[in-house]
Formats: C-alpha cells, sequence, structure tokens
C-alpha cells in the first residue's frame, strides 16, 4: 500500500487526495474490507476511507503494538478459545458460534475478565435460569476470589446494579427482560446501557425466546461497546438466528439486510438459502463478526489433544403388544373405516406424537374438558428399566430422556417397586428444586435422573454421565443433538453408550426422521464451517 494508513484507537484511516491509476486501486481495496466507512469532503474534494484496525493485515500493512490485551490471558484456555478471545476483543461486538462442550463458558468469562479490566466498568452475563449455577461455579473453579460473580435475583436489583459505578461482574436469567406486568410490550431497561460489556449465552433465545424478550434485550443494549453472543453452531442458513444475532451485535441496520442481501426463498420448497453468487461475500460479512466452529482441528487448534471420543449408538428393538397395534389401528383409521397407512407412504406429525405416545405405554384422552392419560399395556418401559439396571451394575450414571410426564410417571412407578434411587423432572417440579436437581446429577452425586430434553436444557455439562437411554424423541434432530452433547463433550474420557429403544411400527416413522434430518445437517455444517475457516484466513484473523 502506497498510500500511508493512519491508526487512532483500533481504527485505521486512509485519506484520498488524489485519484490517479494507483490511487483507485488502493481506495477499492480499503473499500472490499468486511468493514468500511467511507467520508466524502465536500470542500476539498477528497475521500477519508475508515476500517478496523484488525483488517490492517489484509492490506499487507502492520500495525503498530501487540492486539493482544494488556491483561494475560488466563493460562487454562485450550489454543481455540484463546484464539477466540483475543478476535473477540478485538472486534469488541462478537459471536461464538462453537459445538456444544468446547468451553463457551470460559470464553465469555475470560472476554469479561478482559473487558472490566480494560474499561474498569461492568460487565453482565445472561444465560438460561437453569445454567447460572453452573456459569458460577464454573467462574470459581478458573478464577477462585480474583473474579468474584454477583447473581442478580430480580429487575429492581438488575437496573440498580447496572446504574451503579465501579468494576464488577454479574450474572442473570433471561426472563429479567420480559415485559412487566401493566408496562408496555418490549419495554426498555435503559439502565444496561451504562454497562462496558453484556454476553448473551445460549443465545439462541434471540431466535426461540418470542419477539419481546428478544427486543427487549437488544433494543436495552443497544449501544454497549462490548458484546458477546455465545450459542452451539447455529443451523446453517437458519436466518432468523444468523439476524437476531447480528441484530443483537449492531451488525446491521435490521433484520431484512441480512435476509434480502445475501439469501433468496426458493418458490418450491419456501426454503431460504445463500445465493449462489453472494457466497463469498455472505462468509466474510459472517466472518467478520463471529465464528463457526464444530471441529477445532479444521482451523489448526488442538491438535496435541485427544478428541472427546464419539458415542457409542445402539438401537433395540421392541414388538408391539396386541393392545398397541389395536390402538395405532384407530389413530390410522379414517370415519369410513379405510385404514390411513395403506393411502400414504408415512405418517404426519400429530399421528407420530400419538403413536410415539402409545409406544410409551399411554395415550392422552379428553373427557369432560379435561385431558387425562390412559394407561396401553407396553413392554418398553421394562426394556427402559432393563436398560437402567444393566448400566447401574456396571457403575454407569444414567441419563434417561423422555418427551412426557406421563411417560416419566410410568417409569417412576417402576423404579419406585423396584426400590431404585432416582431424581426426575417433570413441569411439575417446582422451578427452585429444578436447579438443585440438575446440580446434584451434575457433581456425580445423583446416578440416575429422567426427565424432558425441554426442561433440562441446553447448556448443561453431564461429563459424569457415562449412559444416556432415549425412551423418547420427537422429530427435532437439533434437540436429539443438544440431549447426546449433554455428555458427550470436553472433559468426558468414555465412548457415552446410547440407547434408543424402539417399538418400529410406532415409533419408526420419528426414528427415520430424524436419522434423515442428521445426514443432511452434518454434510450443511461441514460446508459451512469449511467456509468459515476459508474466510477467517483470508482475513488474516487465524492461521
Amino acid at each position: 500500500m502506497k498510500l500511508p494508513v493512519q491508526f487512532l484507537g483500533d481504527r485505521l484511516s486512509v485519506h484520498f487526495d488524489r485519484f490517479d491509476a494507483d490511487a483507485y486501486r488502493d481506495f477499492l481495496a480499503i473499500k472490499a474490507l468486511p468493514e468500511c466507512d467511507v467520508t466524502f469532503h465536500n470542500e476539498t474534494e477528497t475521500y477519508t476511507l475508515t476500517a478496523p484496525k484488525r483488517f490492517a493485515a489484509m492490506l499487507g500493512v502492520s500495525t503498530p503494538g501487540s492486539s493482544s490485551t494488556s491483561l494475560p490471558l488466563l493460562a487454562d484456555l485450550f489454543d481455540d478459545q484463546e484464539a477466540i478471545c483475543r478476535i473477540a476483543l478485538d472486534a469488541k461486538r462478537f459471536a461464538v458460534w462453537s459445538d456444544c462442550g468446547l468451553g463457551k463458558t470460559l470464553i465469555q468469562l475470560e472476554f469479561a475478565r478482559q473487558v472490566i479490566h480494560r474499561t474498569a466498568g461492568r460487565f453482565l452475563i445472561v444465560t438460561m435460569n437453569d445454567i447460572v449455577d453452573q456459569f458460577i461455579d464454573e467462574c470459581h473453579r478458573f478464577y477462585g476470589e480474583s473474579l468474584p460473580i454477583h447473581r442478580i435475583r430480580n429487575r429492581d436489583e438488575l437496573r440498580r446494579w447496572c446504574a451503579a459505578s465501579g468494576p464488577g461482574l454479574a450474572i442473570t436469567n433471561y426472563e429479567k427482560f420480559n415485559p412487566e406486568d401493566g408496562q408496555p410490550e418490549n419495554q426498555v431497561i435503559s439502565e444496561l446501557r451504562q454497562l462496558a460489556g453484556i454476553s448473551l449465552d445460549e443465545s439462541s433465545r434471540l431466535k426461540t425466546g418470542g419477539g419481546k424478550q428478544k427486543w427487549a434485550i437488544i433494543k436495552s443494549s443497544k449501544g454497549i461497546e462490548y458484546k458477546l453472543s455465545a450459542t452451539a453452531t447455529p443451523a446453517p442458513n437458519d436466518t432468523m438466528e444468523f439476524a437476531s444475532q447480528a441484530a443483537f451485535l449492531e451488525r446491521m441496520r435490521s433484520e431484512n439486510d441480512i435476509i434480502w442481501t445475501y439469501f433468496h426463498r426458493d418458490k418450491q420448497s419456501h426454503r431460504w438459502t445463500v445465493k449462489r453468487h453472494c457466497r463469498e461475500a455472505f462468509f466474510q460479512f459472517m466472518a467478520s463478526w463471529s465464528i463457526y466452529v464444530r471441529d477445532p482441528r479444521k482451523y489448526g487448534w488442538r491438535l496435541d489433544h485427544e478428541p472427546v471420543p464419539e458415542p457409542i449408538v445402539q438401537t433395540i428393538e421392541i414388538p408391539a403388544t396386541v393392545e398397541q397395534l389395536e390402538e395405532m389401528r384407530r389413530i390410522q383409521t379414517d370415519a369410513g373405516g379405510q385404514l390411513l397407512m395403506f393411502e400414504k407412504d408415512n405418517t404426519n406429525a400429530i399421528e407420530r406424537v400419538k403413536l410415539s405416545e402409545i409406544a410409551k405405554g399411554f395415550l392422552y384422552v379428553e373427557e369432560h374438558g379435561k385431558r387425562r392419560a390412559r394407561r396401553i399395556p407396553s413392554r418398553k418401559p421394562e426394556q427402559v428399566i432393563d436398560l437402567i439396571a444393566a448400566e447401574r451394575d456396571r457403575g454407569a450414571n444414567v441419563l434417561v430422556w423422555t418427551q412426557f410426564d406421563e411417560e416419566t410417571d410410568i417409569l417412576a412407578e417402576r423404579l419406585r417397586g423396584y426400590g431404585v434411587m432416582f431424581d426426575v423432572l417433570t413441569g411439575r417440579v417446582p422451578k427452585p428444586e429444578r436447579a438443585e436437581i440438575l446440580s446434584r446429577f451434575r457433581r456425580g452425586e445423583s446416578h440416575l435422573l429422567i426427565g424432558r430434553a425441554k426442561m433440562i436444557g441446553y447448556g448443561q455439562n453431564f461429563q459424569a454421565c457415562s449412559a444416556m437411554i432415549f425412551s423418547g424423541w420427537n422429530d427435532s434432530y437439533e434437540e436429539f443433538y443438544q440431549a447426546i452433547r449433554r455428555a458427550v463433550r470436553h472433559g468426558q474420557s468414555e465412548r457415552v453408550r446410547v440407547y434408543l429403544p424402539v417399538i418400529r411400527e410406532l415409533e419408526g416413522d420419528m426414528l427415520e426422521n430424524i436419522r434423515g434430518k442428521e445426514a443432511k445437517h452434518l454434510a450443511a455444517i461441514e460446508d459451512m464451517e469449511r467456509n468459515y475457516v476459508r474466510s477467517l484466513q483470508a482475513m488474516r484473523l487465524v492461521g
């Protein structure tokens, strides 16, 4: 670059006061950076282009000093965590899309520690309610008393803490941003804007948590200098998730910016996909403010560390009872007495849920305006109990995944009959008790936990668990994958044994649906990560 580049803080600028061929080439090179602002000076008819200093290497320019922080990074970080921390701190507003178990908790804590050191200000972590205790435990484990973390328990306390002066770190849950009774929707907590930094853990909540909560968070945090968004790798082509994260990080003017610039909608399938001619530009834009990591080795990280052992997944076939087959025929028979299964290749979503209930040994029915469960003979609960007994004999801590409270109740009744000790999570368990139940299992103090995936939620670290039994599942591959990755994550030394006891006539379609999604998802993830690696290398942000 022939023209002088000036550096001020975290920005670089180049002033153009001549317009020959060389200057025009340099002008285009700067304008092609992932982020660039162009200012035209009317009086002198000259241009000034500014961009983040972290992209200087793309221009072949060395930056003055080091991009490393003045506070040494935590020595316990893996090389990928260290690299991501540095990139995020340089970007100031950044999304970390790392797979389950790659240490996003520690990345967030270290990011917060560095921001507090840089600014002498306050930093807030927002996460799921059931994960708050786990987050605090991790903070104490790695930082001891050097990084005190305060738990905020209500909205008034949140306002007071954010408005107070002096450095500090606090954590709270997403529900603190729900609209208060009698208050307008999307209520802004203006005190939040006094923070030096904020991190959203399990930030896919922006997509799934509802518009009121989402926009309350986005609007309340507008203008905060340091922002981090952390969640497991989002599904490729999930435009709403990308747009929501970009809106929180203030990387676009509106959600439609990213959708109409880079995506088109298929007229037949109605799926949004990246425009073919925009793929390179799209990934450079995304990689300028986020990173997507499924396998750190693809980036050249963790090469000296053994990967987490892949689980052993075993499908166990269970015969249906006569009563179950009769119930199946009732569901699949129309008003004229014709079997619908002969007229189509597979079941619809509503039928699959009903057949799933029958497989577990019950069927929800409406009587006098109330729902009750009618029990049906099934061999599946006994198979699940046998698997539990075999794994407990091996000394394994066992996690049993269910889909329905009634299914959980059936298993609990059988286990109590055998005198087995266990913890259970259903919708009837009070919220204050849920955190303690999860904490006991996480610490290995409880050896058998039965519960629904939606009750246990994302983000839990269950490395103490070495066996899982899926009594139930649904059509969501993401939920299925996340459930397995509760135990199959860094810190797990065993090959986790995963059992899928299935009654093929009743649950086969749902199981095949998940397996079909898995193949497509893994191929798309591979493509996504490959493009991210290429883009980040082109920007000289990774080796």
